[in-house]
Parts: C-alpha cells; structure tokens; sequence
C-alpha cells in the first residue's frame, strides 16, 4: 500500500522562520511547493530535493517528531491552494485572524501584500515598522522564509501556528509566485 507525505500547518512557523539551510528546511519547503501529497518513495523523494536518502529519512524522521509532516494513506489534492487571488489571500489571513483581529503581511521591501482588520493608513504604517521587525504595537512578527523573499506576518497577539489557513496562506504566496514568474 502506498503511504503520502502530508506537510501540516505547525510547520510553517517552524520550518519557514529562517532561510532552507538544514536538510528537513528543505524538505519542508519542497514539500509546501507540491500541489499533490508525495508519495511515501524515499529514494525518489530523495533525488528530487538534492538529498542523500539517510539524510532525507533523518530530514523526515525530524520533521515528523515536530508535527510539521504526517504520514498519511490517502493522497490530497492543494491545487486549490495554490490559486493565488487577493480574495482568497484575505479569506485566509481572515481565517487566521482567531485570536486577533488584527494581521499584515509585509513584503521585505516594507510594503502591505496583504491586511485584515486594519484601516489602510494604519496598515501601511504597520507594514513599514514591521519591515524592521516587531514593534510595540505589533510585537508578534513570524517571518516567512519563501525562496529569496522574507514576507512578515505581523500582529499584536499571538498568531496560531495550527490553523490551516497558515498553511493555505504559504501556499497561495507560493501560487503568486508561480503565477508572476518571479519570487515572491
């Protein structure tokens, strides 16, 4: 039986939060850049990221024990993630704004790519402080590792790093990517 990789939603914190230097990093990111769950085929999975297939199973046994990878039998379909529309972008952030109400996201140049429950003179005044990092308004700030970009998610409480619309959220950033041609 034919077993699938499943990436979760607890990864992202974890494993975008700094540049792909480590071998589940890359993993992680390889994994979040598929529309359709891998199948469980370590030597295979471990040409395509680059990886050696001891190094791939440590990158998975790794990845596994943080909850950011799952092992599933049944594969899923996330091309539907991976449209990017601004809609959509905002229905996530929406969706992830549970506990506050208020989010940013930040393209690294210090400019607003996306708001939720903010008016716009305060978003772009949010969006330029957090291109620095936290502030005193918005002091939980996750950075988002995606290729050559850092995009900040910024908000003044905390930001659940289990809800799927994080995971949703990387996915469609990845979809604009993918749809521009350039990094994100």
């Amino acid at each position: 039986m034919t077993r699938y990789l499943e990436i979760q939603a607890r990864g992202v914190a974890q494993w975008l939060s700094e540049p792909a230097a480590s071998p589940a990093q890359q993993v992680f990111w390889g994994l979040l850049q598929m529309p359709r769950s891998a199948p469980l085929v370590p030597a295979e999975l471990a040409g395509r990221f680059g990886l050696e297939v001891a190094d791939f199973s440590r990158a998975l046994f790794e990845l596994n024990r943080g909850h950011a990878l799952q092992v599933t039998e049944r594969a899923r379909d996330h091309t539907e993630h991976f449209v990017y529309d601004f809609a959509l972008l905002c229905a996530d952030l929406r969706q992830l704004a549970t506990d506050t109400p208020q989010l940013v996201l930040t393209c690294d140049d210090g400019l607003c790519l996306a708001q939720q429950g903010l008016p716009e003179d305060v978003c772009l005044q949010q969006a330029a402080l957090c291109h620095h990092g936290a502030s005193q308004e918005f002091p939980c700030v996750l950075p988002l590792h995606l290729g050559e970009r850092v995009l900040r998610l910024c908000s003044p409480g905390t930001i659940d790093a289990t809800n799927t619309a994080l995971l949703r959220l990387a996915r469609r950033l990845i979809g604009l990517q993918q749809l521009t041609g350039l990094d994100v």
